[in-house]
């Protein structure tokens, strides 16, 4: 298991995921342990998301099941890279919310969920948030999460796709989370 210590991840430990490129950290706090979670690009330039898990005083150590969430099939949202995580835990499970891209380099939010934070199921295609004017319908991405109760506030990226200056803008979800879970 490679080890990664310092503020953050650093490229080309052992392992294979994070080979090459490590990048867009989300960290947790859960139980006295951080949960950094990562894209890792591997050397035929994958880009999937990873976690490592920081105990005490110890160095932030990636876990052998890396990649913790791969790509998607071919002509999913996600099907040529995933990133951006942002991570939190609500009704008893661990949420993600990330950055799909399509071939055409379209970027859309994706989520999915754990019950230990390691092992990570996608949800439905259907959950899939994308834009929904012309304008932004190509690109929304890096996602961040504030839990307060059983409200979950969503900020995200929306841009106009080729990008062009001053083109983007900043967006906020609120979204109330009840007992349902959606599988």
């Amino acid at each position: 298991m490679g080890a990664f210590g310092g503020a953050g991840a650093e490229a080309g430990t052992s392992g294979k995921l994070g080979r090459t490129r490590v990048a867009d950290p989300y960290v947790i706090h859960v139980a006295g342990r951080y949960y950094m979670y990562y894209l890792g690009q591997d050397r035929a330039r994958r880009q999937r998301l990873g976690v490592g898990v920081q105990r005490r005083r110890r160095p932030l150590t990636k876990l052998r099941s890396n990649p913790v969430l791969g790509l998607g099939a071919e002509g999913a949202f996600d099907e040529n890279g995933l990133g951006e995580p942002a991570v939190w835990i609500s009704q008893g499970r661990y949420w993600m919310l990330y950055t799909g891209r399509d071939r055409k380099e379209h970027r859309r939010l994706g989520l999915a969920w754990s019950l230990d934070g390691a092992r990570w199921d996608k949800m439905r295609p259907d959950t899939v948030i994308s834009g929904g004017q012309e304008w932004n319908s190509k690109v929304l991405c890096d996602p961040s999460v504030l839990v307060d109760g059983d409200v979950v506030r969503v900020w995200f990226v929306e841009a106009m796709w080729p990008p062009r200056p001053s083109a983007c803008t900043v967006k906020s979800v609120t979204q109330s989370l009840r007992p349902r879970v959606l599988t």
